[in-house]
């Protein structure tokens, strides 16, 4: 039974309270009082498609929400129960929300609910009678209703409900386990699958230090290498300088198996007491050949030779 209709921000309908008393209730009011509103807002809580331009102006959202006495053993109390929502000691209170940002909303006993159950509630609440209604015969549900009801078979309907109801969960319970049954053998496939690898590569003890040391090893493999050849470049490396080889000799050159240039011998002393001698190289001549100083200290003499 239908005990309390609010309504806030719908159509014209700011904010109304609406109670409701056992036997005929009767509203009355001239066009456009907003007898209707009362209409569509119990269509909404009952599952009714929702509209955008139901929303007040000037407001984002508008709530309804309804409040009805139901039987704690009737099948409204049953259809709760299998929904997972609680009865509420004989009360159910639905609440509709919508939003402009069309994410509307809808609850049954505080808890959030979906636009179909609150049409299975709505067809166990409420009875609406109107120019279409007649139509609603037409569906096979209403039809094994009213056969149910015409039949007095409501009370074994409920019983063989409840049946059906243990026989789905058993079945899914049954599904369950094969799927888990499954799954386990696909599991041992994949273990024995990896013994099998792992007995294949005969590992031994120390075998993974080993590894180690080698991946070490090859980390540092380049390091290594070029250290080696910079050791090799310094023992073998030649102290004179490469003749060019872009360049040829000119003519003027004696042609001479060495190609470095050669220190002059010093020249032979007087028999007056030796002089103190420095010699230097002074680099090659204009024809790739060598050059040499001697300076003595005593006469500040130098000349200059040429090897043979």
């Amino acid at each position: 039974m239908l005990r309390e209709l609010s309504i806030r921000n719908l159509a014209v309908v700011e904010e109304a309270r609406v109670p409701f008393a056992p036997g005929l209730n009767v509203l009355t009011g001239e066009t456009g009082a907003g007898k209707s509103i009362v209409v569509d807002a119990l269509l909404l809580v009952t599952g009714a498609r929702a509209q955008l331009d139901w929303i007040r102006t000037g407001a984002e959202t508008a709530l309804v929400e309804a409040v009805f006495e139901i039987d704690p053993a009737g099948p409204v109390a049953a259809l709760l129960d299998e929904a997972g929502h609680q009865t509420g000691d004989g009360q159910l209170v639905i609440k509709r929300e919508l939003a402009r940002s069309g994410r509307h909303r809808a609850f049954v006993n505080d808890g959030a609910a979906t636009v179909g159950l609150l049409e299975r509630l709505g067809d166990l609440l409420v009875e609406m009678h109107g120019q279409h209604e007649h139509q609603r015969l037409m569906e096979p549900a209403r039809q094994l209703l009213l056969l149910d009801r015409f039949a007095d078979a409501e009370a074994r309907r409920e019983s063989v409900a409840a049946l059906v109801r243990r026989w789905e969960e058993a079945r899914a319970a049954l599904d369950r386990l094969r799927g888990e049954m499954r799954e386990g053998a696909r599991q041992e496939d994949l273990y024995r699958f990896q013994v099998a690898e792992i007995d294949d590569l005969r590992l031994r003890d120390g075998e993974e230090d080993e590894l180690g040391a080698e991946r070490s090893r090859l980390q540092h493999a380049e390091r290594i290498v070029a250290g080696l050849q910079e050791t090799v470049g310094l023992l073998y490396e030649d102290p004179s300088p490469p003749p060019p080889a872009s360049r040829a000799p000119p003519r003027c050159c004696a042609t001479s198996p060495a190609s470095s240039p050669t220190r002059l011998p010093p020249s032979r002393p007087s028999r007056a007491p030796r002089p103190i001698s420095r010699t230097w190289w002074a680099g090659p001549g204009p024809c790739g050949t060598g050059r040499s100083s001697t300076r003595s200290d005593s006469s500040r003499s130098t000349r200059a030779s040429t090897p043979s």
